[in-house]
Formats: C-alpha cells, structure tokens, sequence
C-alpha cells in the first residue's frame, strides 16, 4: 500500500521529493533509515532528485541509511547519480 501512496503522490506536480517535512527531514533520509527499499527506488526516479543534498539539520540520505545499516540502501543511493560518501553530517 505505501508504494501505491508515494507514486501518486509524486505524480502531483506541487510535491517535491528532496523538499525537507516538518521535521526538516528529507522524505528518502526516512525512508532509506528504516530500510524501505521500494519506497526509496520510488523517490529517487524523478530526475531532479539529489540524492546527495543534505536535509535542513545536514543530514544526507546516505547517513540515513548507514545510521542502521542498510547496506542495500547505501548500494541503492549509490547506484545511478552522484553520491559523496566522505560528505560530513554537522
């Protein structure tokens, strides 16, 4: 079911993928944590997505990611678009 939710709503034009939520995290640094490999190939099609930019607090995707170990996640972020892997975190 979560799948079905992010493709319609990344077909809405006014929805953004790299825009920061409430909580100034960027929807994939969620996501790519709690090692939802669907949901994250979903949010990282659209071509004007950064995989590397850093959320409001600069927390990258990639520490998400690695902050529990995902190792297909950090494989999934890796593959396809540029990622700085020694990016610090402040």
């Amino acid at each position: 079911m979560g799948a079905e939710v992010v493709k319609l709503l990344l077909a809405q034009d006014h929805v953004n993928p790299d825009k920061p939520d409430n909580k100034d995290k960027i929807p994939t640094w969620s996501t790519s944590r709690k090692g939802h490999e669907g949901l994250v190939r979903l949010q990282l099609e659209p071509d004007d997505v950064n995989p590397d930019k850093p959320d409001n607090n600069a927390k990258t995707r990639l520490s998400g990611a690695t902050g529990d170990g995902h190792i297909v996640m950090v494989n999934l972020l890796f593959a396809g678009k540029d990622v700085t892997p020694d990016k610090p975190d402040k």
